[in-house]
């Protein structure tokens, strides 16, 4: 058995790593997309990455499970502890489940895009801070509604304003009860108003985020403001889930529905779509789809890109996981 000395030893040696499967994986991460951000934010080579996780292996702070020929590391519950510094009994375990890794896969797959083609964080740190703070990717279940602090912000109208603070306040209570029912506690009644039952908790569970947003400059003589024309939607095709194109347009409806509800005093209210998919088949699926023409044509979708990442060959070695 190791000693706590000897744990707190090798946790502290490779906290990067650890700190990159925790947040950035929600505790699950491949192995093949943490050798990209070690390499990308340390300069770390393969050979290192594979010392230190044999390390870590050893001294029983994160287990690596296998599929097929790839390696995926959850990090265990003294990683968690050392991490979070919450009461050993306080400390969650993470299971591993092969849906967790699927979502993971593909999210990471849209954040190495991000960070690879857009962002300009100059530490892991400072790149976590901001998908956390400016996108739904990493948040918890049923906490996806701290993205409307930001929308609080930046709300071009006051009618707006009243609008997502009662969509944030809504959400905030579900989370509250949630976490109560979680813990057998029982919280007072809220007397907030029913939310829609689409809305950001929806959204997540249905592989749906929000990415960003992007802008306009509203120019008057007196003022510069930077105003909200709409969110940057990532629709996550997981498991080929959106080849059922009913499925797809019903999504794209309830999102603009609820977009529209948020925005409701926003003129020219504006919804960019990112349609994430595995392979060159997937994304081929979609292009010479006559079904799927219509459907843009039917939703009057305001843009949509289907994005390849070729998540299939890069993270699954060109195997399919679960179809």
């Amino acid at each position: 058995m190791k000693t706590q000395l000897y744990k707190q030893q090798i946790a502290k040696q490779n906290h990067h790593i650890l700190f990159a499967v925790y947040h950035l994986g929600k505790g699950i991460l491949w192995r093949t997309q943490l050798a990209r951000y070690m390499q990308y934010f340390y300069e770390m080579s393969d050979t290192s990455l594979s010392r230190a996780l044999g390390e870590l292996v050893d001294a029983d702070i994160i287990q690596i499970h296998r599929h097929l020929n790839r390696r995926i590391i959850r990090i265990k519950k003294y990683g968690i502890y050392y991490l979070t510094r919450l009461t050993r009994e306080g400390t969650p375990s993470i299971t591993f489940k092969m849906s967790k890794a699927l979502n993971s896969a593909y999210i990471n797959g849209v954040l190495l895009y991000l960070l690879l083609n857009k962002e300009q964080a100059t530490t892991l740190e400072e790149f976590v801070k901001v998908v956390k703070t400016n996108t739904t990717f990493l948040s918890k279940q049923k906490q996806s509604h701290h993205i409307l602090q930001y929308m609080l912000q930046k709300a071009p109208h006051q009618e707006n304003w009243h609008s997502i603070n009662r969509h944030y306040k809504n959400l905030e209570a579900i989370k509250i009860q949630s976490t109560a029912n979680l813990h057998g506690l029982t919280v007072p009644e809220s007397n907030t108003e029913s939310t829609t039952e689409f809305n950001l908790n929806s959204m997540q569970t249905r592989n749906v985020f929000i990415g960003g947003w992007h802008h306009s400059r509203n120019r008057t003589e007196s003022d510069n403001l930077e105003i909200i024309q709409g969110p940057v939607i990532y629709v996550l095709d997981i498991n080929r889930k959106y080849h059922n194109l009913k499925k797809l347009g019903n999504i794209f409806k309830e999102i603009r529905e609820y977009m529209t509800e948020l925005f409701s005093y926003l003129p020219g209210l504006t919804i960019r779509y990112k349609l994430i998919v595995e392979d060159a088949h997937a994304e081929l699926y979609y292009r010479n789809s006559k079904h799927f023409e219509k459907l843009l044509e039917t939703h009057g979708l305001d843009e949509v890109e289907i994005l390849n990442l070729n998540i299939l060959n890069e993270v699954f070695a060109g195997i399919t996981i679960l179809r």
